[in-house]
């Protein structure tokens, strides 16, 4: 039997990027022995780490959703993180939906499970806001440079992406896996890119 290969996937909610290689990574954690940590990268802390507050306007204004992202993980643990996240993402970047709406708030608490006030709980706790940007500093320290962020467990090498312009499914999501898997493991691998002409998913929805 293969030994599951801990990773932790930093996201940050509004990151398009983010959304689709979790979407396909999802997929291949279907087929091969990966068990994912979900962790929280703020791009408004990468920004401005000292004080994020002073950062580019979206990303200042997603650090509400991060801070419920921290508080349902506080709640009931990584799963809970994740599925909250797929409703967010869902809404965000598969319906374009506004997901500050009260209402479109409380459906994504509700179809994570979630207490139907954490979104403002979130707001008032310190906790979260203090974990978040402890979160985010500790991927800086590894050398990230954005979302999505994968690091294998116990290691201290990130790597950044991938940064995909389509989300494979079947055997072309593994074999993109294998790839990724290699440069995790490999910390000299520092980058391979193409221009961002091919188009992206526009619509795409957790499956």
């Amino acid at each position: 039997m293969s030994k599951t290969i801990a990773l932790d996937f930093y996201l940050d909610a509004s990151c398009r990027w983010s959304w689709w290689a979790s979407i396909w990574l999802r997929r291949v954690a279907r087929e091969r022995p990966i068990a994912i940590t979900w962790k929280i990268f703020s791009l408004a802390v990468q920004d401005n780490p000292e004080d994020y507050s002073t950062g580019r306007t979206h990303h200042v204004r997603d650090f509400d959703l991060h801070r419920a992202l921290f508080a349902a993980r506080q709640t009931d643990g990584n799963a809970s993180l994740e599925r909250l996240y797929t409703a967010y993402g869902n809404v965000i970047h598969a319906e374009n939906g506004h997901i500050r709406d009260a209402a479109v708030q409380a459906e994504c608490l509700s179809a994570a499970g979630l207490p139907p006030d954490l979104f403002e709980q979130a707001q008032l706790d310190p906790s979260t806001e203090a974990g978040v940007i402890a979160e985010t500093r500790a991927a800086l320290s590894m050398g990230a440079v954005g979302t999505p962020l994968l690091v294998l467990a116990a290691s201290d090498a990130c790597l950044f992406g991938p940064v995909l312009g389509a989300v494979p499914s079947g055997a072309e999501a593994l074999a993109l896996w294998d790839v990724v898997h290699f440069g995790l493991q490999h910390p000299y691998l520092y980058e391979l890119k193409r221009n961002r002409d091919r188009g992206t998913p526009a619509g795409t929805r957790a499956d």
